[in-house]
């Protein structure tokens, strides 16, 4: 079970930064793990839930490719935009990094990858509940971004 946050109950103070750790998977890159905590609970990472309209679903090498329309996605693709930059900003304040938008790119290019060990539904679905996983942030000599993944909600 997931406990998930919308766009309506998101509050952008509760996201807690640990201290770095070396990064496993980037050479001289550290990693911040990030926690969303409020007065009720504290969750390791960050998820959130949205829905995306007229979707196509197709297999797309070891992963799951969804291609969607921008027009009708665009109060919650400008939402997420929001939410990258925010957090990647309150994070960056100090390090004068140079942000990486990786989840803006995917969207910008109207599709994200998928992470899923389960079988989905492909082809074309009127809406596709997503979720959005942030674990935390990853550094560089010169630049920072989130570690995501995108998965299928299938609750």
């Amino acid at each position: 079970m997931f406990l998930c946050i919308d766009n309506k109950t998101y509050k952008p103070n509760s996201i807690i930064f640990s201290q770095k750790i070396k990064n496993n998977v980037l050479s001289n890159g550290y990693f911040y793990k990030m926690y969303y905590s409020d007065s009720y609970f504290t969750s390791n990472g960050f998820l959130f839930l949205f829905d995306l309209l007229d979707v196509s679903v197709e297999n797309y090498f070891n992963r799951i490719k969804c291609t969607f329309c921008k027009n009708k996605n665009k109060e919650i693709l400008y939402f997420i935009k929001k939410l990258e930059q925010k957090i990647i900003s309150d994070f960056n304040f100090n390090y004068n990094l140079k942000p990486v938008f990786r989840i803006d790119d995917q969207l910008r290019n109207e599709y994200i990858k998928i992470f899923s060990d389960n079988k989905i539904q492909k082809g074309k679905l009127k809406k596709l509940n997503i979720l959005l996983k942030i674990s935390g942030i990853w550094t560089s000599d010169k630049e920072c971004g989130l570690t995501f993944r995108f998965l299928v909600n299938n609750n």
